[in-house]
C-alpha cells in the first residue's frame, strides 16, 4: 500500500544544526541497512566529518537488547504490531531519559537507532516512505533532547 506524505521542514522551528544532526544521523544508520537516503540539509563533508567523530558514540551507545529487538522484528513480523505501543512509549520517554541522562548525544543515539530500526523494518515490508517519516520523528527528538539547538556547528 503507497501512501503520499506531505511534509515541510521549518527552518525557524528547527535550527540548522539539528537538521544536520538529524540528516546526519539518518545518513548514517540507513547506510547500515544499505536503505537509500537523499541529504536534506547535510554536505559530504560534513557528513563525513560526523562520522569520524561520533562513530565510536553511536557504536558504544547501541546496546544488545537492540539487536535482539531488530532480530525478532526480521523473525516474526507480527511482532512489530503487536508491540506498537511499547515502541511508542519508548519513544514519548526521550525527554525524561535526557533530563536525567548526562550524556545527551548518547541518549539521542541511542533512541534514534530504535526509530531508524523500524524504519528499515517498514521498508522492507514496502512501506517506501519509512525512511522520510523516521527521518522526522529524528528531528523531533533532537529537538527534545537539545531543546535549545545547540549541538556541533561544524557536524550538525
Amino acid at each position: 500500500m503507497e501512501i503520499e506524505v506531505d511534509y515541510e521542514i521549518n527552518t525557524r522551528t528547527f535550527p540548522e544544526d539539528l537538521l544536520i544532526l538529524a540528516d546526519n544521523t539518518t545518513m548514517l544508520y540507513l547506510s547500515v541497512y544499505d536503505i537509500p537516503w537523499t541529504k536534506k540539509f547535510t554536505t559530504n563533508e560534513r557528513y563525513r566529518e560526523f562520522c569520524r567523530k561520533y562513530t565510536n558514540i553511536i557504536i558504544n551507545t547501541i546496546h544488545s537488547d537492540l539487536f535482539t529487538w531488530e532480530l525478532e522484528l526480521e523473525l516474526c513480523p507480527k511482532y512489530w504490531s503487536t508491540h506498537e505501543a511499547t515502541f511508542r512509549n519508548c519513544v514519548r520517554h526521550i525527554k525524561y531519559q535526557a533530563k536525567l541522562y548526562p550524556y545527551k548525544k548518547n541518549v539521542f543515539f541511542y533512541y534514534s537507532h530504535y526509530v531508524l530500526s523500524a524504519a528499515k523494518f517498514y521498508y522492507k515490508l514496502g512501506l517506501g516512505e519509512a525512511p522520510m517519516l523516521a527521518f522526522l520523528e529524528v528531528i523531533s527528538l533532537a529537538k527534545s533532547v537539545f531543546p535549545n539547538g545547540v549541538f556541533d556547528a561544524v557536524v550538525g
